[in-house]
């Protein structure tokens, strides 16, 4: 997972055009290939149409940031509720691996459904929710930014990758020999007994 390193606007209810940015940002930064397999990118966020948590669900599987550090995992769950609202582990850095600490476009709710009036593309284009990229229960909605041709990073994360748990990957040390494998559906990586499952959420923001 990371924070995108260059900002967008919040105008649009089509959640198509913020994928499309955030796989810009992957592609900018080298990370749209992992040991000759190809990896897609999407935003984590919310439209009226589209939920982020239908996007990403919590998973037994960990989340990571670009640097390989655990964000969220079993425990501390991507997803968490109005009483208990979840944080990450630790920052989530860039696209190009730094720390960035500003608002980041969101539109989303701590259940990861879109925030009432103001999800990406808010009603009457009257603004979205922001979060605060720190490791706080604030990364997903600090605020609501009212302005929303506001140029904010967003938050990505990748088709989940798998790699081999240990060794270099070629079998011969019991590494396993494994190979990186995209996987579309979160869901299904329950079916991965054999190798450690990585998702990176990746986002990259020019500074505040």
């Amino acid at each position: 997972m990371f924070v995108t390193s260059f900002g967008h606007d919040a105008t649009s209810l089509d959640i198509d055009v913020y994928d499309a940015f955030a796989e810009f940002s992957a592609i900018a930064s080298g990370l749209t290939e992992y040991d000759g397999e190809t990896v897609a990118w999407h935003v984590l966020g919310s439209t009226l149409f589209a939920a982020a948590h239908d996007r990403l669900s919590n998973s037994q599987i960990p989340i990571y940031n670009t640097a390989g550090e655990v964000l969220f995992d079993a425990a501390n769950p991507i997803w968490g509720n109005a009483l208990n609202p979840t944080r990450p582990l630790t920052s989530i850095l860039t696209d190009q691996g730094t720390v960035y600490g500003g608002l980041v476009w969101t539109g989303t709710n701590v259940i990861g459904n879109p925030f009432t009036d103001y999800w990406l593309g808010g009603l009457g284009n009257g603004g979205s929710e922001v979060g605060f990229d720190v490791p706080t229960t604030g990364w997903l909605n600090f605020e609501v930014d009212v302005d929303a041709t506001t140029l904010h990073p967003l938050y990505a994360f990748s088709d989940v990758v798998t790699v081999a748990a240990n060794g270099d990957g070629d079998g011969t040390d019991g590494g396993g020999g494994g190979t990186v494998t995209p996987v579309p559906e979160p869901d299904s990586l329950a079916l991965l007994s054999s190798a450690a499952a990585l998702v990176f959420l990746l986002k990259r923001p020019r500074p505040a």
